[in-house]
């Protein structure tokens, strides 16, 4: 089951039962054509909703949320479980929609999370920062660490992070659930952002909500991209029997992961500033995964042990 933590979405003006629009502030918006457009935007006091746009003339209806609109049930995020709860409050904002309208609800954006319960949290973070993502751009912080995809058109970001400590952040919203203190204490979040429609379409196979929310498995399988067969490389350093080549491969690696922090696209840019431009670094690519997998994978004992069962947690979680 997929479980969402915030939402962008579009749904036809048909679908409106009722407005007030007196919580409704007007504006009117100039195209790139020229053409004007009415908007009525609800800027709401309901925790959860962060605004709402009608638009008669687009014919569309646009809700940006999150899944503390389900107060309570906040940890659970909207789900199947709880998208009825998530139709009621909206329905109290100051517009109520036919409660058909997720079946025709098409998703913008999406955050998809899942809540991993673990002992020490710092060392699953410490663990993911140990993997090479050969194919994202990764940045550790404080609390946590993300994985940007280096491509242009349909980039998935994945985030792990201590989600109490990002709760203590929100202390205003503590204050209305009290019961929710210490739910998110020892909580690794694993949360995929989907930012355009051609990547929800490319990864969930649909921009419908409902058939987003029948989805499984998106954080396993974003997770499983960025560790890119790491896991399979034994994790003792050993050079004696390697030959001569295989171990000055290792030493030059050795040497660059020093200088480079382990960012693997800046030990490639130092490697491809030694070669001719006509040159492709394909052969040196896969000697840098491999020799960057044997060093990072020793690093801590448990960095594949963990990252495994982040694996396992993840799967149909």
């Amino acid at each position: 089951m997929t479980r969402l933590d915030s939402i962008s979405l579009t749904t036809p003006t048909d679908l409106i039962q009722d407005i007030n629009f007196k919580k409704f502030t007007h504006s009117k918006v100039k195209t790139s054509k020229g053409v004007i457009k009415n908007n009525y935007i609800l800027e709401s006091s309901i925790t959860g909703i962060n605004k709402i746009i009608v638009n008669y003339d687009s014919d569309t209806v646009r809700i940006n949320l999150s899944s503390k609109i389900l107060g309570l049930d906040y940890p659970k995020g909207i789900c199947i479980d709880t998208i009825e709860q998530v139709v009621t409050n909206i329905n109290k904002s100051g517009i109520v929609l036919l409660p058909d309208f997720i079946k025709y609800s098409t998703l913008k954006s999406v955050d998809v999370k899942n809540d991993l319960k673990l002992s020490s949290p710092k060392n699953y973070i410490q663990s993911l920062n140990n993997l090479i993502a050969p194919n994202f751009t990764k940045a550790k912080y404080p609390s946590g660490i993300t994985f940007n995809e280096n491509i242009q058109r349909t980039p998935l970001r994945l985030t792990g992070y201590l989600k109490g400590y990002e709760m203590l952040k929100h202390k205003s919203f503590y204050k209305h659930y009290p019961t929710l203190l210490g739910v998110f204490d020892d909580v690794l979040r694993i949360e995929t952002r989907l930012s355009k429609m051609a990547t929800i379409r490319k990864y969930l196979k649909s921009t419908n909500l409902v058939d987003v929310l029948n989805f499984k498995n998106l954080n396993y399988n974003t997770l499983t991209k960025i560790i890119d067969n790491q896991t399979k490389i034994q994790s003792i350093l050993n050079t004696t029997n390697m030959t001569n080549p295989q171990e000055k491969n290792f030493a030059h690696i050795f040497y660059l992961n020093d200088i480079y922090n382990g960012d693997f696209e800046s030990i490639m840019r130092h490697i491809k500033s030694k070669l001719s431009k006509n040159t492709k670094a394909t052969h040196q690519r896969k000697v840098v995964k491999y020799n960057l997998a044997l060093i990072n994978n020793s690093k801590n004992q448990d960095t594949m042990q963990n990252i495994k069962e982040m694996q396992e947690a993840l799967l149909d979680g």
